[in-house]
């Protein structure tokens, strides 16, 4: 841990942060238009020695009888520093500090510290080497324990003016963009002591005395701004509503920042986007054994599932816009439902008041699994509780039943609206994804616990697709309806056989760089399709056979600088889809493949076959989505 010595204005090294205490801390908006860095305020410390003087030219005469020698050294074994560090707040401070090209926010925070008797401080827009990734890395997730051990964390308002009045309802100290910020709530929420100071660095009062006020900003309970109540009793979602309306520069910052808050170590990667926020709750999911995570909703209340009785219980799912289903019906549109996993902190902005309930409760102790996650090439399976949903457009609806309450609905449980997709392979899981619109009008919902009891449900094994960035588009309903629009040049025919890529699959390879190709082998029943950016090529070959049943076996071969190499080969039984059979055309569909090439990438391909009679012969049509 890096600090700043504010006497001397030098850097303090320190392995381990609980060496350095007692030490402040400084918590801040960044300016837009940056902030002093390290390597600024490194290029000022180097004109000065350790103890704050100006450095002697060697044929320099020296003007001052005071001056420390050059060779002084801070040995952080020390609780007490050189001479500088124990003049009075009266003496004469260092030249180091009138040196104009020292920022004022710098000046501020470490006169505030000195003034209060604490030689330490540590500002993380000067004190971490951002040019370090590993450096950065560290700090990241180091962050919230630095916070925790300091004495004091000094909350630097520069948009509160001096006399503002706190309390009043319309005060600037509320409407603070401080407030607003993904980083600071870890700064409010670790340090014990914590002072809010105005633009001129002024006191306006203290996190505890202040409690009231910070809970009407902020939704966070007096008793953990307070401390008294420990994070770790306070529900996932309800942690994560916090951060709701909070903003960060880099969308990965709105994942990096909650780390601390759920005692979360990973990696920062910048670049991944909404991946991190993923990771995160995979991460979460190991260490916390709280549904309540899958407890979001895109919609600004929680509904109320409605049900009416006859003889057996009929869910009615009136809150849900049934014709808005229909039309998003994956099984109509081909195109895959919502990740049970959020996608942002915003989409917990109604679940402030979801608490989870524990497997053993009265409630679920009848038949709920175990909460086990397991992580598997094609994504996390898990299983949950489900109920099927009545009066929806597919028997592949579902209620799954999270094993959580809402706090303010007396023996309400909370259920979210999903759909069950095809088996990976036969007797595996099904994919589980949410419905698109039914994730922004309500899919999110509250049931009587009493109903449930007297349900009938059911434990169905599911996984949860890996995250992708730019997932591919797939099929229509009916993909041959408008087979003859594919450009030729994506075709390849051999015999009786013939293979195309659907356009909307082209056209995602494309967008993300890919060229596509269709390679003739000369060899019956053999098609190539070449996927390939900078060194990266995935060749995928599919080797069809018109017997009886048919079949379909493809070897996919990834390479990324022509030595490595990983293999995957499947051989896959055609499903034959009752929806296009015709007395002259059949069309079916082979199970989902999941390809890892050797850099990571995940390819999910489906491959459809339309069989047709062609003047008394077979002849064969595979088609690539």
């Amino acid at each position: 841990m890096r600090l700043l010595h504010n006497k001397t204005g030098q850097f303090v090294e320190f392995p381990d942060y609980q060496r350095a205490q007692p030490y402040a801390i400084l918590s801040h908006t960044w300016n837009p238009k940056g902030e002093q860095t390290y390597q600024q305020l490194r290029k000022i410390q180097r004109r000065y020695g350790p103890d704050g003087s100006l450095r002697v030219a060697p044929n320099a005469v020296a003007v001052s009888s005071t001056a420390m020698p050059s060779s002084a050294t801070i040995d952080i074994t020390q609780r007490s520093f050189p001479a500088a560090s124990r003049e009075s707040e009266g003496g004469n401070l260092p030249a180091f500090w009138n040196d104009p090209r020292l920022s004022d926010k710098v000046r501020g925070a470490c006169a505030i510290a000195r003034a209060n008797g604490y030689d330490l401080i540590w500002i993380d827009s000067c004190c971490i080497d951002k040019t370090s990734s590993a450096e950065l890395s560290e700090a990241i997730n180091s962050m919230y324990l630095w916070y925790n051990a300091s004495a004091v964390c000094y909350v630097f308002l520069v948009d509160v003016p001096p006399g503002d009045s706190v309390e009043a309802m319309d005060s600037h100290f509320r409407a603070s963009r401080w407030f607003k910020r993904g980083w600071t709530l870890q700064e409010l929420l670790a340090p014990r002591n914590v002072q809010f100071l105005d633009s001129d660095w002024r006191l306006l009062g203290s996190k505890a005395s202040l409690a009231q006020v910070v809970q009407e900003c902020t939704r966070i309970d007096v008793e953990v701004l307070t401390h008294i109540r420990p994070l770790d009793r306070v529900s996932v979602a309800r942690r994560m509503s916090w951060a709701a309306n909070r903003e960060t520069s880099r969308i990965e910052d709105r994942a990096y920042s909650l780390m601390g808050m759920f005692d979360i170590r990973m990696p920062t990667l910048y670049g991944e986007g909404q991946g991190a926020f993923r990771r995160l709750q995979e991460e979460i999911l190991r260490r916390i054994p709280d549904q309540s995570l899958f407890a979001w909703t895109s919609g600004e209340s929680i509904g109320v599932l409605p049900y009416v009785r006859h003889g057996s219980i009929t869910f009615l799912a009136d809150t849900i816009s049934l014709s808005s289903v229909v039309r998003q019906d994956p099984e109509r549109t081909g195109k895959p439902g919502v990740s049970l996993f959020a996608s942002s902190p915003s989409e917990f902005g109604a679940s402030h008041c979801i608490s989870p309930l524990s497997p053993s409760s009265s409630v679920l102790s009848r038949s709920y699994p175990p909460f086990d996650y397991v992580q598997m090439p094609y994504g996390m399976r898990a299983q949950f509780l489900m109920i099927p949903a009545d009066r929806l457009p597919s028997h592949r609806y579902y209620f799954l039943v999270l094993a959580c309450q809402h706090v303010r609905r007396a023996e309400q449980l909370v259920i979210q609206l999903c759909y069950l997709g095809p088996r990976l392979h036969s007797g595996g899981p099904r994919r589980l994804s949410l419905p698109k619109l039914a994730s922004a009008r309500g899919g999110l919902l509250t049931m009587q616990a009493s109903t449930f009891l007297a349900t009938k449900v059911r434990v169905k094994t599911v996984y949860i697709p890996h995250y992708s960035s730019s997932g591919m588009p797939s099929l229509p309903r009916n993909p041959f309806a408008s087979l003859e629009s594919y450009p030729q040049r994506f075709w390849s025919v051999s015999a009786t056989f013939s293979l195309s890529l659907a356009p909307r699959a082209r056209a995602a390879l494309q967008s993300q760089r890919y060229s596509v190709e269709i390679a003739d082998r000369h060899d019956p029943g053999v098609w190539i399709l070449l996927l390939s950016r900078n060194e990266q090529t995935l060749r995928i070959a599919f080797h069809a056979a018109p017997s009886d049943p048919p079949f379909l076996k493809s070897t996919a071969i990834a390479s990324d600088d022509g030595s490595g190499r990983s293999t995957h080969s499947l051989l896959a039984v055609l499903e034959p889809d009752p929806n296009h059979s015709h007395e002259f055309s059949t069309a079916m569909r082979f199970r989902r493949l999941v390809l890892r090439t050797a850099t990571g990438a995940l390819w999910d391909l489906e491959v459809w076959s339309e069989s047709k009679k062609v003047l008394f012969r077979p002849a064969h049509h595979l088609l690539v989505v």
